[in-house]
């Protein structure tokens, strides 16, 4: 049987198709505007073409089967279950005020964005609990696979959320652990420049303890840049020198001990390729979930092809009215 996936759609454009068919039918052309009805057809040499009117019905009706391509006829509906396998994972995304340092491009916090939610592409049938952290580490999104809602919450991570801070591993410790005390397998994936050499030290033993597998992206360069306040203004320091940060290898290096992984983020999306797969390769499957999928039999490419046939047929069927030439001569 057919019927229609997006009927609304055809009656939402019902009303103004009705009112352009009324005022193309009521308007007049500049030449019946200038000569009466009997002085046209003395002026027309060849009549060898559609009368108006069929034209504009022919036109018309072209438009009204492109409205009906529009509502997706189908028919045939087959249903059947599909059945997926994931990981439950933690996101943190480092915030801090070392992020706005621009040794990556425009800065390490946009970069970092924008790895996230290239890693969120290559984890689309797994759930993602969404957090950000700074001075304090605080929830973003709960578990959800939704990546095109995760992706809208890590675009709306700006500069006005970053304090000038140090990175708070304290904090994002205890929140990973809160989180995940109930997940049989302890997955945590932190997107960061690094921190501070004793909080890593604490973080370090949290993780471990936890049994928290952690994998890191790890943004910025060794070489350093200059941190930046929320006017994009170096920071100063109290003896008068410029404040810089470089990447941290150490949370790297918890990664390993965690049996995890880490990289560093380049350019080139290959290592987010890879670190999916080295997390889907050293983890094992936390959920299964079951969605039900309908299949059709699209027929909307049929209304399509004879409005377009009747299309070129309005068009071509054109009046051909030498007046002009004649009334030149």
């Amino acid at each position: 049987m057919i019927h229609f996936v997006y009927p609304y759609l055809f009656w939402i454009l019902v009303v103004p198709f009705i009112v352009f068919a009324i005022l193309v039918s009521t308007n007049k052309d500049k030449i019946e505007r200038l000569f009466s009805g009997e002085i046209l057809k003395r002026l027309e040499v060849n009549g060898d073409y559609l009368p108006l009117k069929i034209r504009n019905i022919i036109f018309f009706f072209a438009i009204l089967l492109m409205m009906v391509a529009l509502a997706r006829p189908v028919m045939n509906d087959k249903e059947h279950m599909k059945s997926s396998s994931g990981i439950h994972a933690i996101m943190a995304i480092d915030i801090s005020g070392s992020m706005r340092s621009s040794d990556n491009y425009p800065n390490r916090l946009e970069f970092a964005k924008q790895k996230a939610k290239k890693l969120l592409e290559q984890m689309s049938s797994d759930e993602v609990f969404l957090i950000a952290f700074a001075s304090n580490a605080f929830v973003v999104s709960p578990y959800t696979n939704d990546i095109f809602a995760l992706s809208d919450m890590i675009d709306g991570l700006s500069d006005k959320s970053i304090s000038n801070s140090a990175t708070n591993y304290d904090s994002l410790a205890e929140l990973i652990v809160d989180i995940s005390t109930k997940e049989r397998q302890k997955i945590a994936i932190i997107i960061s420049d690094g921190g501070d050499e004793k909080e890593l030290a604490t973080f370090r033993e949290k993780m471990k303890s936890n049994n928290i597998q952690l994998f890191v992206i790890l943004v910025g360069t060794s070489q350093g840049s200059l941190v930046l306040d929320k006017n994009n203004q170096p920071i100063m320091l109290q003896d008068g020198t410029m404040a810089i940060t470089k990447q941290n290898d150490t949370i790297g290096k918890i990664a390993i001990d965690t049996h995890g992984a880490y990289i560093k983020a380049t350019y080139n999306n290959s290592d987010i390729v890879n670190l999916a797969k080295k997390i889907h390769s050293s983890t094992s499957s936390t959920f299964e979930t079951s969605r039900k999928i309908v299949e059709y039999t699209e027929l909307f490419y049929i209304p399509l092809a004879f409005s377009i046939f009747l299309l070129l047929l309005s068009f071509i069927s054109l009046p051909n009215l030498d007046f002009k030439k004649k009334i030149k001569k």
